[in-house]
């Protein structure tokens, strides 16, 4: 309780310090209250302080120096203290992004296995990062990556646990084994689901916050790994639905217009289309522009399925009936290799490119010019407000002023 006291008062006092700084007499130290703390080998101070000096508009090499030694103090030592771990993986990161210290991967690894062996998630995750960034075969490497992955998976790491289950459910690094991957799943689908998965900007993680969802409704609806249960497999994409998945809402789509699992009904299907085509999902748009070309469910609307097949094959209608332009071939794929997500993604989006194509240059040949210019007008309505920017970033925060 004493050291949690002195930490708060030396914070205040560096906020108080560095808002009054422009008021302050000649040669005070600002962060003297810091430095005093740090020269007593306080963790704690040691980290604040070489945060605040790094903290300066444009600090000076002397003053980088001074933050790095300051860390290394707060860091080199044993103990699994907070502000030890966290000077372990700020070091870590520094070395490994080259910041203040030059880039040193090995040293970056030293320290994030230091900050690992404190529990500090960020690192373990980043080990197997490093260790699971080579294709191929499994080798050394990759299985300390995956014990490093198991590792944060057991303190509770929603990403290490995704993490996971796509391995297991591709195999390589480990065995093909849809079972494991549906328990890692299963562990770490209620935790990503807390956050949108459309945009997925917050938090930033390397899987889409959806992901565990998807798959698991996949794997109920194609039965790998657990019998085929529709009625799983509908509530699963239900869940990532909700959240803004438009694979979910593409694989929801497909359910309601073929009755698999639920009773058939086109116009279901179409807004589970319609929304996963509004946030650019190719299959979802091909689905879109078969319906209004055939009238299914829809008024039949030829301007309108050719501004869905264009959005399809990401192609503007003055490229798509000039000579030369071809589909891309699809893959003549092992079925059984591509039973993971990725792969059933693959394919669904080879198809409907090459599907969307064909049925793109068709209409662009036999549409007149006036329903030419709407299915443009309206392809051009819908990139501008799907590729419209977010907005103004917010500000940075501020860096402390030189005395």
């Amino acid at each position: 309780m004493i050291a949690r006291m002195l930490r708060l008062s030396l914070s205040l006092t560096c906020l108080v310090l560095s808002v009054t700084v422009g008021h302050a007499d000649d040669g005070a130290d600002p962060l003297q209250a810091l430095r005093n703390a740090a020269g007593k080998n306080d963790p704690e101070a040691q980290y604040s302080l070489a945060i605040e000096i790094l903290r300066y508009c444009q600090p000076s090499k002397e003053q980088q120096d001074e933050a790095i030694r300051w860390l290394r103090a707060a860091a080199d030592r044993p103990g699994s203290s907070q502000p030890v771990a966290k000077a372990q993986l700020r070091l870590a990161r520094f070395f490994d992004a080259g910041t203040y210290t030059g880039k040193d991967i090995d040293e970056a690894l030293r320290w994030y296995r230091r900050a690992a062996d404190n529990l500090v998630v960020e690192a373990m995750v980043r080990l197997a990062e490093v260790h699971l960034a080579r294709k191929g075969a499994p080798s050394p490497d990759s299985a300390e990556g995956v014990q490093w992955l198991q590792k944060a998976a057991h303190v509770g790491s929603p990403e290490a646990e995704t993490w996971l289950g796509v391995l297991y459910a591709h195999g390589g690094a480990v065995p093909r084994d849809y079972a494991e991957s549906r328990k890692w799943f299963l562990r770490s689908a209620p935790t990503m689901l807390n956050w949108s998965c459309w945009p997925n900007n917050w938090p930033r993680r390397r899987f889409g916050n959806c992901l565990p969802a998807e798959y698991l409704g996949t794997f109920f609806a194609e039965g790998l790994g657990t019998p085929q249960n529709d009625d799983a497999a509908r509530l699963w994409f239900e869940a990532a639905s909700r959240n803004y998945s438009p694979y979910s809402d593409y694989s929801l789509g497909i359910m309601y217009e073929r009755g698999k699992g639920v009773p058939a009904d086109i116009a279901k299907a179409l807004a589970y289309y319609r929304a996963s085509a509004q946030r650019n999902f190719r299959a979802a748009q091909y689905r879109l522009g078969l319906a209004y070309l055939h009238g299914d469910g829809v008024p039949a609307d030829q301007a309108e399925a050719l501004k869905w097949f264009s959005l399809a094959i990401e192609q503007r209608l003055t490229t798509i009936s000039q000579s030369g332009l071809v589909g891309r071939k699809r893959r003549d794929s092992n079925i059984e290799s591509n039973r993971g997500l990725s792969g059933r993604r693959g394919e669904l989006d080879e198809a409907a490119y090459e599907d969307a194509l064909a049925e793109a240059v068709e209409l662009a040949r036999t549409l007149d010019p006036q329903e030419l210019a709407k299915a443009d007008a309206s392809i051009r309505a819908f990139e501008l407000r799907y590729f419209a920017g977010p907005g103004h970033p917010p500000p940075a925060p501020p860096c402390r002023p030189q005395r």
